[in-house]
């Protein structure tokens, strides 16, 4: 099921490190992996790298995100069908009442407070304990990504092709709002105190900021062309964005809302991910076969060929590698964060998409 070159099991269980403030090792942690077509979640064990479980029955899913303790996952789907047809199985120790309201269209099911439109996806969540679906939402639309506040208490998902994002009450398991940010909004995150929501927009070349109080759109910041992979720094004062149509990454200084740098990187960028201590900024290049660190102080870039189609990067919180899959090859590397050499890789099956860490 798994191929890794021998070096990876020693540079893996050697960078092993504290996470954050904790006191506790990071050799127990698993990092999730959406598989898209697939239809599945692969379960990777990061200090081994040794793939150790997986979770079925989920359309097409290509975002993802985890609650900050660590308990939730939300995983959406990319496949739309008509409201009210071929709506998932309802899952264990949830009623036929609850199910139908978060499946409108559905016999028992009560009006939406939300407009569905005509085509809707699910989002599921999903309990990291036992790996099971415990509750499943209708969006209207399929889904690109998926965001987290720091509360743990809304996610949202973006709606590329229908041009807008929906937030769901974590607590109720309620879609709440949908609302337009932009023409095809692609990735989105959320402000260190929840109180504000970076989307970007891929259609129309511009990051939304939005008042989460009211879930409005209070303006807009013109990037390069087709802004995607955005990240935020820990204060909250460094926005990244990855323009896909100009070969550039924008730094946006907040609460100014202005650009304050613009970088070439190289054809169609993807990935993004920032070092834990905010120095180093991680670029996957698509098009290019190139992965970039730049100085997020200086601007400096550094660069690695990595091929083929360098895609999805998550940075491994408290260890000194990255996981980046390839578009092409269906493949997961592991990446020393300083040499930016490939120390290993997993094979995945198929193209992996939006991948998150969570401590086991």
């Amino acid at each position: 099921m798994i191929k890794i070159k021998k070096s990876i099991i020693s540079g893996i269980c050697a960078s092993a490190l504290l996470i954050a403030s904790s006191a506790s090792s990071l050799a127990d942690s698993l990092i999730y992996i959406p598989m898209g077509s697939e239809n599945n979640i692969l379960i990777v064990e990061n200090d081994s790298g040794e793939i150790v479980g997986k979770i079925d029955d989920l359309a097409s899913v290509h975002g993802l995100a985890g609650t900050p303790d660590g308990k939730f996952l939300v995983a959406a789907s990319f496949e739309e069908r008509e409201m009210g047809e071929d709506a998932p199985a309802r899952p264990e120790g949830v009623s036929e009442i609850d199910h139908a309201i978060h499946h409108p269209g559905q016999s028992g099911a009560s009006a939406p407070k939300v407009d569905m439109g005509d085509m809707v996806s699910t989002v599921s969540i999903i309990s990291t304990a036992d790996n099971k679906i415990i509750r499943q939402i209708d969006v209207p639309g399929s889904v690109h990504h998926v965001a987290i506040s720091n509360d743990g208490n809304y996610a949202v998902v973006t709606h590329t092709m229908a041009g807008t994002v929906s937030i769901i009450n974590l607590n109720t398991y309620e879609l709440s709002a949908n609302f337009a940010t932009g023409d095809m909004p692609n990735y989105a995150v959320f402000s260190p105190n929840g109180e504000k929501l970076y989307v970007s927009n891929a259609g129309n070349n511009t990051v939304s900021i939005v008042d989460t109080n009211n879930w409005i759109v209070e303006r807009n910041v013109i990037v390069g062309e087709s802004p995607e992979h955005i990240v935020l720094s820990k204060d909250g004062k460094s926005l990244f964005v990855n323009n896909a149509g100009s070969a550039s990454t924008s730094f946006i200084s907040l609460p100014e809302a202005t650009v304050s740098r613009t970088i070439d990187v190289g054809d169609n960028p993807h990935g993004l991910g920032l070092l834990e201590d905010g120095k180093t900024l991680f670029v996957a290049v698509r098009d290019a076969d190139l992965l970039v660190a730049i100085n997020v102080e200086t601007g400096e870039k550094k660069q690695k060929t990595l091929a083929p189609s360098p895609y999805h990067l998550t940075n491994i919180i408290g260890t000194n590698e990255l996981y980046i899959s390839s578009a092409d090859d269906p493949k997961v590397w592991a990446v020393d964060k300083e040499t930016l050499e490939p120390v290993g890789e997993i094979e995945v099956g198929a193209r992996a998409h939006q991948m998150v860490q969570i401590k086991n």
